[in-house]
Formats: structure tokens, C-alpha cells, sequence
């Protein structure tokens, strides 16, 4: 999307820039021409680093058994591991067709997102960490 939004961008201020040449003789000042061309490829550059912030806490991969939790998310460094009695809380996140992820807060304030889109067995995921936590 991203791309789509950059070259988009570069290609419209491509056509205002020949466009205003063609319609209105002299061409635009090297400034303006410049600052047209930068604009789509800086919209998608910022595009792309809004979403990388946003979705840095997805989880990518995980593993789950009887005492601990373990995952790798987008924006992290390396895989982490926790405890399931560190899991304070598991918030669904709705969208128009339902949950659409699933938000566990952990005891010392981190979070990570489980993203029904991005892991197949998600919502197992999330109902496991659920009963984990009303049984202690």
C-alpha cells in the first residue's frame, strides 16, 4: 500500500507538474518541481514508518505450553519469553467484521498484539491465555 500511495503520488505531481507546463507555458521554478517530485515518495516513505509503528507489536510467531509464552513481534529485537502468570489482561479488538486481534497486557505494562489476520490460531491463542488466567 505503501508503494502504491508513493508512486501514486510521485506520478499525479508528475502529471500537475507537465500538465501546468503544457496549459501555461514557463515551466514551474526547479523549487517547486523538486519539492512535486519528493512529495509522493516522502508520503509513502512516512506511510510506510506510521504502519512499522503501529503494527511493531504484532506477533509474527509464537510458541505457548504449560508455564510460558513465547513470541517474536514485528518491531522487536528477538524472540521474548514470559510466564503465562505475567498476562494481566486479553482485550478483543473489534473491526466492522468481528474481532480482528486480540491485545494481551502483561503484569509490567508491555503488550503485544495477536492479529487474527496474521496467525492462523489466534483466537485459540487468545482463549488459552484467557483460561490461563482465571485459573490462577
Amino acid at each position: 500500500m505503501c508503494l502504491f500511495l508513493g508512486g501514486g503520488g510521485l506520478l499525479f505531481c508528475l502529471f500537475v507538474l507537465f500538465d501546468l507546463q503544457r496549459r501555461h507555458g514557463p515551466a514551474p521554478d526547479s523549487i517547486t518541481q523538486i519539492a512535486a517530485i519528493a512529495f509522493g515518495p516522502i508520503t509513502g516513505l512516512a506511510a510506510w514508518l506510521l504502519s512499522y509503528h503501529f503494527d511493531a507489536s504484532s506477533i509474527v510467531e509464537f510458541a505457548c505450553d504449560e508455564s510460558s509464552f513465547r513470541f517474536r513481534t514485528l518491531g522487536g529485537t528477538g524472540p521474548e519469553t514470559r510466564s503465562l502468570a505475567e498476562v494481566a489482561k486479553v482485550w478483543d479488538r473489534s473491526g466492522r467484521q468481528g474481532v480482528s486481534a486480540y491485545r494481551v497486557v502483561f503484569k509490567d505494562g508491555g503488550e503485544a498484539v495477536i492479529s487474527i489476520n496474521g496467525l492462523p490460531n489466534a483466537k485459540a491463542l487468545a482463549e488459552r491465555l484467557r483460561s490461563h488466567m482465571q485459573a490462577a
